[in-house]
This record gives C-alpha cells, structure tokens and sequence, in this order.
C-alpha cells in the first residue's frame, strides 16, 4: 500500500498523471500489465510506472530424490501433498536410517499459507460474497486452510519452531537434508546452491499447479514492487515528462530486454546454435553486472527476451509459473485504497497474525479465531471493508 501522504499528493495534482500518455509509446504501453496497471492506479487514474514482478509468487519447492526413493509421485492435490510431508518425516526419505527428517519448512510469516489458500477454495485478500466485498480472513477455507496447518503442526510433521524460524534459517537446514519440502516462491529454487555441495546427489523440483477446491488456482501477487512517479516540482514540463516516457519505451524494447535477460554477447553469454548460452563464469559476471539493472523493467520474466538455454533451476521455476499463469485469483480490491487501512494495517495484521499462529500451535480454538476476528473488525476492520465496498460500488470495471 502506497503511503497516506503519497495519495493525498497524488489527488492534489503534486505528480503527473501519466495514463493519457501511454498510447504514444507503444514498447512501453505493451510492456505493462493490464491488471497491475489496475492494481496501481488510484481513482482510476495512473500516475506511476510500476517495477514489475511475478504474478505468481506461490508455489512448493522438494526435494524430487527423496520423492524417487519412496517410490511417490509429485503431489498434485492437498491430500497428496499431505501424504508426500508424512512422507518425508516418517518414512526415513534420504535412507540414513535414522528418524531425523521433517517434511515440511515454514517459517514465522507463514509463507505457504496463500498458496494452500487458493487450494482451498480462498480468495485473494477479498472475496466478492452476495455483490460486496468480505475478507477471506471470515471464510470457510480461511478456517479450513489453518485446520492444515494445525494438523500438520500437532502431528509433527512440520517445523515446531516455525513461529521463530526465518526464510535464510529454513534454506540452510533443507541444504543440510533437514527438511524435504517448503513453500514460496517458485524462484527460490535457486537459492539451494549449498544443497549439491552437501549432496551431490539430491534434486529439487518446484511446482505451482495444486488441484484444489476450484480446480489449479494461485493467488496472484501485485505484481510490482515500487513504482516510479513524476513529480511536477522536478518534472516541470510535458516535454521533460515525454522525454522520461520515452526512457521507459526504449527499454522495453526487444533488444533491450535481451540486454536486461542476458547481458552482452561475448561477456555475459555466447551464442550456440543460434541461442544464448552462459558459462559459470559468464552466470557469475552477469549476475555481478547486469542483474541489479533489472530493478528498472516492466516485464520481469524475460518473456520479451530471446529464448536461451538457461540453467536447469531457472527452467524448472519459469516453467513452473508458466503453467498456471493462466489460472491466477487476482485481488478485486486492488486498485481500491482506505484511509482507515493506511492508519491501522499494522494494528489490524498484528491481531490476525497472532491469531493464527496461536490457532495453529493449538493454543486458540475456533471460538477463540472468532473472537479475534471481532477484534480484528472492531479495531477498524469494519471500516476498511466499508471503505472499500464504497468504491467498489462505483468501479464500472469491476
């Protein structure tokens, strides 16, 4: 959520509106997602240029030889995916002969939940219920999705440090051979370099399709983070504007998007049969020289680049994304703000997270959640929601 005073300067006329001047650059205008440039804009007015990001961020990482050496196939419902971390913590999965496994890593924000959410039947933050907006937090498959994790927790099957465990600490202990399975995003596969060096052997793979409730669905992620905005005490006139517009549009051209994915022929890749290929030293250089660059585009999956042979990691997790990045729950309060929100999100996430975890680690029932919940709308989520569910009322595009 962009900052209150950030809004208020917007609705002002401190930045320019950006939107009226798309359609003069045509790299750019097809470079920006439709639905993200919905999520960004504010009274349905664009005044940024976003930096773009996955839309799907959620997704299982595991480790396949251990799946191989239990003779277990990849899991592709909740009740598989269930079976395969029972699997993995019970059934002595790396053959050592010794019950010192856990099958599945989370960590204290809970970074699965989304992913099993979706499978669940959930919505994306809000649900449309009966024409109007309601936080998935009063949902069924809110409830059911906690009722997972609470298994899993009291059956011992995940982390029982997982309130405390950090992102980095869950990686090191999956590349000691700790833990076979964790959530997050697809991309993180890469992260797991340490893994071959302790085992040689091992081989992870990453999925983002799970068959739930409503079929393969995901939970789609802004698909930003930050944005670049004009203020009209630097930016002075239309043709400095145009000037900067244009910046962008050249950038989101074919051959610069090569530069951005690949980095320059001879030093960052070569040319093999036609494609783009690295060596480890060209994959180091690259990612010492050219990689921060991309903090700047707004197409983030290369797709407007020259196909590659990129390493096997890299493939898994783009294909994997890929495979469901027609299936994606997008936020339909996304492009809607609250000032109550603004004021109190802090407040208002700290009761619903604590609450969870607590429901969880089987310290709060259901009668519990629910008075959480009412904490929750009385603290001032009643409001947002309220909020919201004016501007949703007059959204011709919703």
């Amino acid at each position: 959520m962009r900052p209150q005073t950030v809004i208020n300067a917007m609705r002002s006329g401190y930045f320019w509106e950006i939107g009226p001047y798309l359609k003069d650059y045509p790299n750019l205008e097809r470079s920006l997602n439709k639905q993200v440039l919905k999520n960004v804009s504010l009274d349905g007015k664009l005044y940024s240029i976003f930096r773009s990001r996955a839309l799907v961020g959620n997704g299982v990482i595991y480790r396949k030889d251990w799946l191989d050496a239990l003779g277990m196939k990849a899991p592709t419902t909740v009740d598989e995916l269930y079976n395969t971390i029972k699997a993995f913590t019970q059934n002595d999965p790396d053959k050592n002969g010794k019950n010192d496994t856990v099958g599945f890593a989370e960590e204290m924000s809970i970074r699965g939940f989304n992913f099993l959410l979706a499978a669940f039947g959930g919505g994306n933050m809000w649900d449309v219920k009966d024409g109007k907006l309601q936080s998935t937090l009063f949902s069924q498959a809110y409830l059911d999705t906690m009722n997972f994790y609470r298994k899993l927790y009291q059956e011992k099957l995940m982390n029982q440090d997982f309130a405390l465990a950090t992102r980095p600490q869950n990686i090191d202990n999956m590349d000691k051979g700790q833990y076979g399975l964790r959530m997050g995003d697809p991309d993180q596969i890469t992260r797991h370099s340490q893994l071959y060096k302790v085992n040689p052997k091992a081989e992870l793979e990453v999925t983002a399709s799970l068959n739930g409730k409503n079929g393969v669905k995901v939970l789609m992620d802004p698909g930003y983070t930050g944005e670049f905005v004009f203020p009209k005490s630097s930016v002075k006139t239309e043709a400095q504007l145009r000037q900067i517009l244009a910046f962008f549009d050249k950038i989101s051209e074919d051959g610069a998007q090569n530069i951005f994915e690949w980095g320059l022929e001879g030093v960052h890749y070569t040319m093999q049969n036609g494609k783009p290929t690295r060596t480890p030293e060209q994959l180091d250089k690259y990612n010492t020289e050219v990689v921060q660059l991309e903090q700047t585009l707004q197409v983030s999956d290369g797709s407007r680049a020259m196909a590659g042979d990129v390493e096997p990691n890299v493939k898994k997790y783009k294909d994997a994304k890929k495979a469901v990045e027609g299936n994606l729950i997008a936020n339909p309060a996304a492009a809607y703000t609250s000032d109550t929100w603004n004021q109190k999100s802090a407040e208002l996430n700290k009761i619903v997270n604590d609450a969870r975890i607590k429901y969880i680690m089987g310290e709060l029932d259901e009668a519990g959640w629910k008075r959480a919940l009412d904490s929750w709308s009385k603290a001032g989520g009643d409001k947002v929601t309220q909020e919201f569910n004016d501007q949703y009322a007059k959204d011709p595009n919703k």
